[in-house]
């Protein structure tokens, strides 16, 4: 077999890419003109894992899926390099810090402004801010924070540490170019985000590559700081990578890191707030004219608000824009839970849209919803489904949580399975309730799945707390190892970890 794959990959063509992009400031979302012709990774890669690989007859199918994530992920990127040489000139070093870290945060910034069409301005960040507001949430929440900025270049990626006790850190890994690290972050994605190529592990091999080039350069500094909590802030094409799966050849990043991630620090929100014992406004739908149906959003909503204690929910018919807002009115609610489908599509905001029963409503209207005022601390969407790979969807993804006005979203970047999303969810606001953070609420949810904690069996969801019976459609559903990352880490924590 590992002969067969070679011999297919070795035959693919080279990538070729032209590119040009106009940098002008107002029109900062011009997209390259970009023109690929794809190649496969190589196959040393490809084969790396014993019994891990791909069927034969699914090699070109993740072959195309790759070569059309990859055209996606390099068209439109950004050819404007940060002069990194600027932090051996003569100025301070904190003046030089605060100039990297506002053009990374700018520029990432006013990408996502102009997606939406948004006219926000930032005040604008300091190392000294930063540090201090690190300092501040470690005392409240008891975790320690480092952000990872990632900034990938033509000729290879840049990583910047920035921690509450020490001077930022930047590492350069000229061997992961944007190519190679983008193809490398393609292969990983068509691994995980099948339900048909659950079996086996031949995710680890660019799952141990990514860990190799963005985790193993900073992994030192934050094991000698005791760092728990990583805030990704990274460039377009790396935010559609599940983090947590990143694998150091023992574990997956998310069994060591809480991990969250925002398009810039200066967009997630500062302030703590505890949600351990806030009610929960749950709705959505099992059923819907014109999208499939989502059978375990009966039991999904009953697990977290009526079994719980913590809320209240509204199933198909009352799951309307109307009522959450007219919900919100009477009650606060501080999370906001939304079993439906919500699509992140292609082109602009007025095409990716959340599905209510009665209507979608587009991402350029979420501020509709009212949810800033009174702020939500959480809103989750469990049935999303990203275009991974494609540059607006990405957009849209990652501006969540600042166009819906919430502190923090938990929102998917696959459709994942029905299987997949009930187990996770009725862990997760079980966490949620003990757990210092969100983030690693999140974490331990993810954990008790890695781990083989949560199966479903004989038509009943099985954890260590209880046995619940699942609804008909479900009733056949034998799904004992939900340790495969399809069922996990799709679900993506953005904005504030806090």
């Amino acid at each position: 077999m590992k002969s067969k794959i070679l011999f297919c990959f070795l035959f693919l063509a080279v990538l070729t890419i032209t590119a040009s992009r106009s940098l002008a400031v107002d029109n900062f979302a011009n997209t390259l003109k970009t023109e690929l012709s794809f190649s496969a990774l190589p196959t040393a890669e490809l084969s790396a894992e014993n019994d891990d690989e791909d069927d034969e007859a699914d090699i070109a199918e993740i072959t195309s899926e790759i070569g059309t994530m990859m055209t996606g992920m390099i068209a439109g990127h950004d050819e404007e390099d940060i002069d990194w040489e600027q932090l051996a000139s003569g100025r301070s070093q904190a003046v030089t810090w605060d100039i990297v870290l506002n053009q990374l945060e700018n520029n990432w910034e006013q990408e996502l402004q102009a997606y939406y069409g948004s006219s926000d301005t930032d005040e604008g960040i300091t190392l000294p801010k930063i540090q201090q507001t690190l300092v501040n949430l470690q005392g409240e929440t008891g975790q320690k924070t480092a952000l990872v900025y990632l900034d990938s270049r033509k000729d290879g990626l840049d990583i910047l540490l920035v921690t509450a006790d020490s001077p930022p850190v930047r590492h350069s890994v000229p061997e992961a170019k944007r190519e190679v690290l983008f193809k490398t972050a393609g292969q990983l994605l068509v691994r995980i985000d099948n339900k048909g190529r659950t079996i086996g592990r031949s995710y680890l091999a660019p799952a141990k590559e990514l860990y190799r080039w963005i985790m193993a350069p900073v992994v030192p500094q934050l094991d000698r700081q005791k760092i728990n909590n990583l805030i990704f802030v990274s460039d377009y094409g790396l935010r559609s990578i599940p983090m947590g799966v990143l694998h150091d050849g023992q574990q997956f990043l998310i069994e060591k890191y809480s991990i969250s991630n925002s398009p810039s620090f200066g967009m997630v929100d500062p302030k703590f707030k505890s949600i351990k014992n806030s009610p929960i406004l749950a709705m959505g739908a099992s059923t819907f004219t014109n999208q499939s149906p989502l059978p375990a959003v009966p039991v999904e909503l009953r697990l977290i608000t009526q079994d719980a204690g913590r809320g209240v929910s509204f199933l198909n018919q009352p799951f309307t824009v109307n009522n959450l807002i007219n919900q919100r009115r009477q009650q606060p609610f501080e999370i906001v839970h939304l079993a439906t489908h919500a699509d992140f599509n292609s082109g602009s905001a007025d095409r990716s849209y959340i599905q209510f029963f009665d209507s979608q409503l587009l991402l350029n209207d979420l501020s509709k919803l009212g949810l800033s005022d009174p702020p939500v601390q959480l809103l989750v969407i469990s049935a999303c489904q990203s275009a991974v790979g494609n540059k607006n969807a990405e957009l849209g993804f990652a501006g969540l949580a600042i166009k819906s006005g919430v502190h923090t979203v938990v929102a998917s970047l696959w459709s994942v399975s029905d299987e997949g999303t009930l187990a996770l969810m009725n862990d997760f606001y079980r966490q949620l309730r003990t757990a210092p953070i969100k983030a690693e609420a999140l974490r331990q949810a993810q954990i008790a799945m890695i781990k083989g904690n949560i199966q479903i069996e004989n038509g009943q969801l099985i954890t260590n707390q209880a046995r619940t019976p699942l609804p008909p459609e479900l009733a056949n559903l034998n799904v004992r190892n939900l340790s495969h990352p399809y069922y996990w880490s799709a679900f993506t924590m953005i904005g504030s970890p806090w």
